[in-house]
């Protein structure tokens, strides 16, 4: 009845999400963990975009500022107990700027530090367990958006006929939020098409820094703006179709490389 409600009282869409009641702790904070998710693909000899996906082994952990008490009527106005959102708690009194000596300090913490505490508290197997959970959710995320994604790809690039010798010609760096509940079994909160890249302390620009050059190695091998190279790339495909008693493409070879 309430949500009907609140339906009623509110104009346009509303976005309802399940409030998880025995949620993880840290030092009796509530918290989440925000996760860099590189999505990105290549064209195989099919013509087909396959997808590639990687997960950066570091990332952010970001805490409440307010002891966490269960849900009541009493604190549900309380945000920086119930919303683990940086924006909110950063403009607390209690927020502790992490100065970067400590990756495992303050109110915004390393992944790479949380997943030691793990095993440090729970073990290792329990570690890696974690870890495939993150690496599923991720990637069921990624499937479900598939076919969307390789619609608009077709839809939007150039036919590229090297058949993927430049690897990805586009990707996107998500940035996915997760909770963890009382048995750590992790939570989808949301995804971020854009995460914010600001750095407002020394272990934003580390993690930040490290997951825009990963993600510049893993999907620019070659000078995108090399036109001779592509080229080169179609011509050599050509000639290895033709020996293959396959017909040679006709037509433009050259692509707009800006499109890269």
């Amino acid at each position: 009845d309430r949500l009907k409600q609140v339906a009623t009282d509110r104009d346009g869409p509303l976005v309802v999400q399940r409030y998880i009641r025995k949620p993880m702790l840290i030092e009796g904070l509530k918290f989440d963990l925000r996760l860099y998710f590189l999505l990105a693909g290549v064209i195989d000899e099919a013509g087909v975009l396959q997808p590639r996906y990687y997960l950066m082994h570091d990332g952010l952990v970001r805490l409440c500022t307010t002891e966490y008490v269960e849900p009541s009527l009493d604190n549900l106005d309380k945000k920086r107990m119930h919303l683990t959102n940086y924006a909110i708690n950063k403009k607390s009194k209690d927020f502790v700027q992490n100065d970067g000596d400590d990756d495992g300090a303050g109110s915004k913490r390393a992944l790479r530090w949380f997943m030691e505490y793990i095993a440090e508290e729970y073990g290792e197997k329990e570690r890696s367990k974690l870890w495939t959970k993150l690496k599923g959710l991720c990637v069921k995320v990624a499937l479900a958006a598939h076919p969307s994604l390789e619609a608009e790809y077709n839809n939007l690039l150039p036919k590229d006929l090297s058949a993927g010798a430049f690897g990805c010609r586009c990707f996107e760096l998500l940035g996915v939020d997760v909770m963890l509940d009382s048995k750590r079994r992790p939570v989808l909160i949301e995804i971020n098409h854009l995460p914010s890249f600001q750095c407002d302390s020394p272990l934003d620009e580390d993690i930040k820094s490290r997951a825009i050059q990963q993600t510049l190695d893993l999907t620019c091998p070659c000078d995108p703006g090399d036109r001779q190279a592509y080229e080169a790339a179609v011509l050599a495909r050509k000639q290895a179709d033709g020996a293959a008693g396959v017909p040679a493409y006709v037509g433009n070879d050259l692509l707009n490389c800006e499109w890269y």
